[in-house]
């Protein structure tokens, strides 16, 4: 499944949410101004996503929960991109510029499901800032500028950082 190629802003909610979807793809969205998250995935559990067709270079994992590549998410009251509840996730590629609270953000809460994934080449600007509240992650190739959080800080993870 995928959502891709929308035009979103001013939602009350979410531009774009799923729960429970797995082998998700959404990718090159514009999503703008909503009350709380412009992207929000939660409970994407591991696909082998390999056969389906989604947008991927091959120098990313075939395989994951959800896959949020190439979108823009500005200027949000929470969080840019969040993905929650445990699950799989790649977050490839994005822009995230003006968020309230977090350019994207990993939160795996109270879950006991475990909650893994990638976070590769996104940009995030001005408030944003990359939390990890979960088990697994692996970080590269990103920017993180200006993050205005209470600490000053660009990435703070609470969990075990494996890759980075």
């Amino acid at each position: 499944m995928s959502v891709d190629n929308n035009f979103l802003t001013g939602n009350a909610r979410f531009g774009i949410g799923s729960s429970q979807s797995h082998g998700i793809a959404v990718y090159n969205n514009v999503v703008t101004a909503t009350v709380k998250s412009g992207i929000a995935v939660s409970g994407s559990a591991l696909t082998d996503t390999s056969g389906a067709p989604h947008p991927i270079p091959s120098r990313y994992p075939y395989s994951f929960g959800a896959c949020v590549i190439r979108n823009t998410a500005n200027d949000h009251r929470a969080d840019g991109i969040l993905a929650s509840q445990g699950g799989d996730y790649a977050i490839l590629e994005n822009t995230c510029i003006n968020n309230g609270v977090s350019g994207i953000e990993l939160n795996n809460g109270a879950q006991i499901t475990a909650m893994e994934g990638n976070i590769f080449e996104n940009s995030i600007i001005n408030g944003g800032l990359v939390r990890e509240d979960s088990d697994v992650f692996g970080m590269t190739g990103g920017r993180v500028s200006n993050a205005l959080d209470a600490l000053g800080v660009g990435i703070i993870a609470h969990g075990q950082v494996v890759a980075n």
